[in-house]
């Protein structure tokens, strides 16, 4: 009886190999999971994951970025935040900041509760979706002065506390919009 070869020769090694790598590279599933995510819109939590994985790995693709804003405007279900791992570039970091600047000063000047309310929404939300949600706290609290009982102005300053890990904060804007506490 000859005897069986146990391992097949060299090149057959060689071309099963080759044939997986081109298989892998045709069914890479980058760019399946990103159109994937971008549908789905990243409402589970893994997908929160994946794009936020994502937008470090492509950090200049306006598609992903803009999924991550609707996702912070909409408000996230439970879950990491995609933000919370993404840092802005610091050009950018200065221009949330101007603009933020700038919604304080409209702010400063509006006459009416409802202006003022306004442009203070807009000054701290600007410096959230910039990722600069510390100072987006800091700053809410500089600038609430007028607006201190004003229950939708203390709804978003408790959902930046939140978003900034500052639950204590939360605590006491929550509790002045329902009118319980005055002080923080």
């Amino acid at each position: 009886m000859p005897g069986r070869e146990r391992f097949a020769g060299p090149l057959v090694v060689a071309g099963v190999l080759a044939g997986f790598l081109s298989l892998l590279l045709l069914l890479y599933p980058g760019h399946s999971l990103r159109r994937l995510l971008l549908a789905q819109g990243g409402q589970s939590a893994a997908g929160r994951v994946y794009l936020a994985a994502l937008l470090r790995e492509y950090p200049e693709d306006r598609q992903l970025h803009e999924a991550v804003n609707r996702l912070t405007k909409e408000g996230l279900p439970q879950g990491p935040s995609p933000r919370a791992v993404v840092t802005v570039p610091l050009g950018a970091a200065a221009r949330y900041r101007a603009d933020a600047d700038q919604a304080f000063a409209t702010m400063a000047a509006a006459t009416t509760r409802t202006a003022k309310r306004a442009a203070f929404i807009r000054g701290v939300q600007t410096l959230q979706s910039g990722n600069l949600v510390r100072e987006a706290l800091r700053a809410g609290e500089e600038h609430l002065g007028p607006l201190a009982h004003d229950r939708e102005a203390l709804v978003v300053m408790t959902r930046i506390a939140l978003a900034a890990d500052r639950p204590d904060k939360a605590q006491i804007f929550i509790k002045r919009a329902l009118g319980i506490e005055d002080s923080p």
